[in-house]
């Protein structure tokens, strides 16, 4: 039997939640045996309780045990209460459960936290799945004007970080960038895996044989799907945007998070007409928007920390086939210029360098824009099942 730590799970619409769905469906196929038992701990917020029960299509091995946490708030300090509520819970439950492996993966650290304390605890071998640099981001983003302890935290971090890797059969990380970053931090990493999280098979239907051709339109649009928190700064980015954007182009944003509600307010503080946002829709119907827009764009903001990452969303813009700019630097950068072409980049957050780039896809014709995926190896490097079946056969080895 295997414990899985996962915060975000479905119904949950997020990169976390389709990755921990899809890597629990390749651990009970990819084993051997006759049935592999797999306890999913797992959270949602009580305001979703009264909701119609969420109903997964999988085999009959899998439990789903749902932590009911109180806050869907993105504050910190209600982050911090329903990690702790998550923790205490899944400890008290866990002693009903005698797993022989205990999986973790996070983008927090608080997940991960919750898996090597219970597996440590019970003398369980355990595996974590490193999904962000936690104690980077803290210092860097969340604690930054804090200058006094700062430090002594991503200090703290780090070495309980250290203290549970140390322990564990072995770390996955989802960017090489993370690997770089701990091996710098004295780690020792001679174990560890690199599988990201690869392209979804949603969008490998849609779009592997979709022939993208240049429309006529009178209006065009550059497209954002993703989070509006602090790590991707659209909202210090669209009232100069809004300004300077080609006539007959439209900023379409689909999203969540912190600044959801002050890009609202900004658009109708300055009567951005040629921005347009609406709250986080569901992937199939995000295809329509995808196959109609013009430009994708990705976004990350202008820290350190975010120079480490492979921004989730990578992986399915580039299936699409659409030109793509990109806000990025660092490794980021480097691994997107590596395996596509129809890629451009521009420093975070400089929207005049932004506008060139606009300016610039316009301008070419629409058929030197696409990269031909087949001819590269991108697709069967990076399909999620692919990626996945790998990730499942190296935990399940340990079962034997």
């Amino acid at each position: 039997m295997i414990s899985i730590y996962t915060y975000f799970f479905p119904p949950k619409l997020s990169p976390g939640s389709f990755r921990s769905f899809e890597l629990v469906k390749s651990l009970v196929y990819s084993y051997s045996g006759k049935k592999l038992p797999v306890t999913v701990f797992t959270a949602r917020p009580l305001s979703e309780r009264k909701e119609s029960k969420f109903k997964l299509r999988l085999n009959k091995s899998i439990n789903i045990v749902t932590i009911w946490v109180p806050f869907s708030n993105e504050s910190i300090l209600k982050n911090i209460l329903n990690a702790l509520v998550y923790f205490f819970s899944c400890w008290m439950i866990s002693k009903n459960y005698k797993p022989k492996i205990i999986f973790g993966t996070s983008g927090r650290f608080a997940t991960n936290f919750t898996a090597s304390v219970i597996a440590i605890q019970s003398s369980t071998p355990f595996i974590l799945d490193v999904r962000d640099l936690f104690h980077l981001n803290l210092r860097e983003i969340i604690l930054r004007k804090y200058f006094i302890i700062k430090d002594f935290i991503f200090w703290f971090f780090l070495k309980l970080e250290k203290y549970f890797f140390s322990r564990a059969l072995f770390i996955n990380v989802v960017s090489e960038g993370f690997l770089q970053f701990y091996k710098k931090q004295g780690f020792n990493t001679q174990n560890w895996t690199f599988f990201p999280n690869g392209i979804d098979d949603l969008f490998l239907r849609e779009f592997e044989n979709h022939q993208t051709l240049g429309q006529k339109k009178k209006i065009k649009y550059i497209l954002y799907a993703g989070n509006l928190g602090e790590g991707q700064g659209i909202e210090k980015m669209i009232v100069s945007l809004s300004k300077n954007l080609p006539k007959n182009w439209v900023f379409k944003i689909f999203g969540k998070g912190k600044y959801y509600r002050s890009i609202k307010k900004l658009i109708q503080k300055f009567s951005l007409n040629n921005i347009q946002i609406s709250k986080q829709i569901e992937r199939h119907k995000l295809m329509y928007w995808y196959k109609n827009s013009d430009i994708l764009l990705i976004s990350l903001n202008n820290y350190n920390c975010l120079e480490h990452v492979i921004p989730s969303k990578f992986f399915e813009l580039a299936v699409v086939g659409k030109p793509i700019i990109a806000g990025v630097n660092g490794y980021a950068k480097n691994f997107m210029r590596k395996n596509i072409s129809n890629i451009y980049f521009f420093p975070p957050l400089n929207v005049r360098i932004l506008i060139n780039k606009i300016n610039k896809v316009t301008n070419i014709k629409y058929s030197d824009q696409l990269n031909d995926l087949k001819k590269s190896n991108f697709i069967n490097n990076y399909k999620r099942d692919f990626i996945l079946n790998k990730f499942s056969i190296r935990i399940l080895k340990y079962l034997n």
